[in-house]
């Protein structure tokens, strides 16, 4: 591929398995040393054509630590210095050691997909601090119609996957330029930039980038409960629930839709009616796009409201 379909590609990212590796008898406790050989031969094969080709590997094959979740450790075969290494908080933990010996190297973290700007600016000071060279964390969207019970959840079978839960928009149609989304990607900039910039000046940056000469200090703290209301228990297959009457009905069946999560939704829900209220005669298309977003979330609750009432005793 990176010959015949890619041959202006700068690299390659050979991307070690985050959820399971191979236990046959052949492989037994040396799978990576395994993986090795092909990282090793196809590295070689690119290098021979491109020598300043970028290719990313995990740590797994150098580190001799203890793989996370794996329950085995990692192999100790002879690092190149040419290769850039790839860290997650979750199957490849920082190696301050590899990390001095590369070429260079690249933090990763689920932030802009899932979380909060606080979350994006925290994973900026930390691959600083660690002494990576690059801060590149995930913006993944899925669109799948799920066929089995992804994270266990029934409900999701033969449904298709909503992007970052952005239930409004036409199947295959980007998420990223929509209003939640374009906060995390500002805050990527600008925190990836400086990590030390100061949550108030992002603040500003922010309000001014989506609501112009228009912008005010209730409009930002708008936009970030908005913002907050999608990222808030989201995870890779569901919606939050505060946008998603399907999630909090499969809660209630599984006896997970406790009395203090009715009242944390029925709080959320409220601050998102006043927001909508608020912005009915928008300044800026920024505040036009808070609005008709505040609007969809109230009317997903119209039919299924009573489902954040007080359960009976």
């Amino acid at each position: 591929m990176i010959f015949d379909f890619y041959p202006n590609a700068d690299g390659l990212l050979i991307e070690s398995s985050d959820y399971a590796i191979c236990h046959c008898p052949d492989c037994g406790p040396h799978f990576f040393d395994r993986e090795f050989a092909f990282v090793k031969r196809i590295s070689d094969e690119v290098w021979s054509r491109k020598p300043d080709a970028t290719i990313v590997v995990y740590p797994h094959y150098f580190s001799g630590a203890e793989v996370p979740g794996f329950g085995v450790r990692a192999a100790r075969q002879s690092f190149d210095p040419r290769w850039t290494l790839f860290f997650t908080p979750h199957s490849a933990h920082l190696d301050p050691a590899l990390i001095g010996r590369a070429r260079s190297s690249l933090w990763w973290d689920d932030a802009p997909a899932l979380r909060q700007p606080q979350d994006i600016k925290a994973g900026a000071l930390r691959a600083r601090s660690a002494g990576v060279t690059g801060h590149v964390p995930s913006l993944e969207a899925f669109s799948f119609v799920a066929t089995v019970a992804e994270e266990g959840q029934e409900w999701l079978k033969g449904k298709r996957q909503v992007p970052l839960g952005f239930g409004w928009l036409d199947v295959g149609e980007p998420p990223y330029f929509e209003l939640p989304m374009r906060v995390n990607r500002i805050a990527y900039r600008e925190f990836s930039r400086d990590p030390d910039l100061s949550f108030e000046r992002f603040r500003s940056i922010l309000g001014k980038e989506v609501f112009g000469i228009s912008s005010t200090e209730q409009a930002v703290d708008d936009l970030f409960e908005i913002q907050a209301a999608f990222a808030a228990e989201r995870t890779w297959c569901q919606p939050s629930p505060l946008v998603s009457p399907d999630r909090v009905r499969a809660m209630a069946a599984q006896g997970k839709l406790t009395p203090k999560k009715r009242a944390e939704y029925r709080a959320g829900l409220e601050r998102i009616r006043q927001i909508e209220a608020r912005h009915r005669d928008p300044k800026s298309d920024g505040e036009k796009e808070l609005h008709r977003i505040a609007r969809w979330v109230v009317d997903q609750w119209r039919a299924d409201g009573r489902l954040l009432d007080e359960a009976p005793r």
